[in-house]
């Protein structure tokens, strides 16, 4: 029973880890960029990413990312969330969508969905929720971080299941007063 629990002790514990380097990681970005007030948020989401298949890499199979990622720039508010929800989408399909050593790709897309909209996916080819999964209504930390900050950034979300599992989140563009978004 011990190694049973160690595992699960060490899998919340990197989960913990990932929460923390997504934060720091946007710290770090705003720090090196011209404007302390935005992150662009591509090279940001591909250094979250690969950090975290690194971490994970002890699996024994390879999993591939794809990006398809517009040249956004996020005010902090919009990107620590944003940056919080891949991060729990990716380490779900992580943990999840490839199993018995099989191989997969996760999909990360965000552009720029209409004049005041951006939209968000993560998606990846492995194994899907069972049929009577309802992602709203779960114990699992994680998607109840995924649903709270959805929430945070004004965004509605929806799952589809369909070769794998699609998370797509859209939510609105937002530009303070003292900050002027560039196109």
């Amino acid at each position: 029973a011990g190694t049973m629990y160690d595992a699960e002790l060490r899998s919340k514990f990197q989960d913990s880890q990932d929460r923390i380097r997504s934060m720091a990681l946007i710290h770090e970005r705003l720090y090196r960029s011209e404007n302390l007030a935005r992150v662009s948020f591509g090279p940001y989401l591909h250094d979250l990413t690969t950090h975290m298949l690194q971490s994970y890499s002890a699996q024994d199979c390879a999993v591939d990312l794809k990006f398809q990622v517009d040249d956004i720039y996020l005010d902090i508010d919009t990107a620590m969330p944003c940056g919080l929800l891949v991060s729990e989408l990716v380490s779900n399909a992580l943990k999840h969508a490839f199993r018995d050593g099989t191989c997969g790709v996760i999909g990360i897309e965000l552009c720029y969905a209409s004049d005041d909209q951006y939209r968000l996916s993560v998606w990846d080819d492995g194994v899907g929720f069972p049929l009577d999964f309802d992602y709203q209504q779960t114990s699992s930390l994680g998607l109840q971080l995924v649903n709270g900050l959805t929430s945070q950034l004004g965004g509605t979300i929806e799952v589809g299941q369909v070769n794998g599992t699609r998370f797509t989140i859209w939510f609105p563009r937002r530009v303070s007063s003292s900050l002027v978004e560039e196109q």
